[in-house]
Formats: structure tokens, C-alpha cells, sequence
């Protein structure tokens, strides 16, 4: 999500396809699909420069990386948490640190129907799978 420019109002919801499948957690997907029980959420490494959360939708899970303005948009979007603004969460370190908390309340406000209600008044479709991303030209080439 990036805020527009500042002459023009509103919101703009960049819904990267490409990032998503490169930094989608497949094995925790696939266990989750399969049943089976979840690998921890606790963060241990700072990992790639983003904190990744997936949360969970009605038929799907929506997969999030969300850092400098595009957290503060986020935050937004689930209408301005009380915890967005908790000292442990200010930083990037700080999110590391106590991510199950983060992750925690990251669940509360997510409704199943999160991600088609995001994207839907843009024209996008949510990605269900990786068979899916192969009708998407965007990744095809």
C-alpha cells in the first residue's frame, strides 16, 4: 500500500503479485493446506528487510509486508489500532522482538473476508494458490 502523491487525495492499494509469491512462506501454506500443525511465528532473524504476516481469509491467506509508510497504511486500513502505536512495535528491531505479540493482534481485526474486500474496488483478484498465478500474464512473463 503507498499513499498517493500529496495533490491527490485517497489511497492507493499496490497489491504486488510478484512479491507476494516470491515471499509467500510455501512450506507453512502447504502445511496448513495439508492440516498439519504450523510452524511458530516467532521471528529469530531479522530475515530480508521485511516482516512477513500471513493472515488468515475465508478460503485463502493473505500475505503481508508491510514497512515505513506502507505499515502506517496498513494500520489505516485496519482503522488505526490502539496498538499501532505500542512502543514495543515502533521499530523494525522492536517488531522482531515481540512479533508473537504483533502477530497476535495482527490476527484480531482480520475478518475472512479481508483480502477480496481490499482489492475488489481496484479491479484485482486475490491469488488462491500457485496454479492460480499462471493465468496472470503479469507473471507468465
Amino acid at each position: 500500500m503507498h499513499a498517493r502523491q500529496a495533490a491527490e487525495p485517497g489511497l492507493v492499494i499496490d497489491v504486488s503479485l510478484q512479491e507476494t509469491l516470491a515471499t509467500m512462506a510455501i512450506g507453512e501454506l502447504a502445511r496448513a493446506g495439508l492440516g498439519r500443525t504450523i510452524w511458530s511465528h516467532r521471528r529469530t532473524t531479522d530475515g530480508n528487510g521485511a516482516i512477513v504476516t500471513i493472515l488468515p481469509a475465508s478460503d485463502a491467506y493473505a500475505d503481508l509486508a508491510a514497512r515505513g509508510p506502507q505499515r502506517a497504511a496498513w494500520l489505516s486500513v485496519m482503522g488505526s489500532p490502539d496498538w499501532g502505536a505500542d512502543p514495543r512495535f515502533a521499530t523494525k528491531p522492536d517488531r522482531v522482538a515481540n512479533w508473537d505479540a504483533l502477530h497476535a493482534l495482527q490476527h484480531g481485526p482480520t475478518r475472512p473476508d479481508l483480502a477480496p474486500s481490499l482489492v475488489k474496488p481496484f479491479g484485482l483478484r486475490c491469488l488462491y494458490d500457485n496454479r492460480a498465478a499462471v493465468w496472470y500474464s503479469s507473471v507468465r512473463a
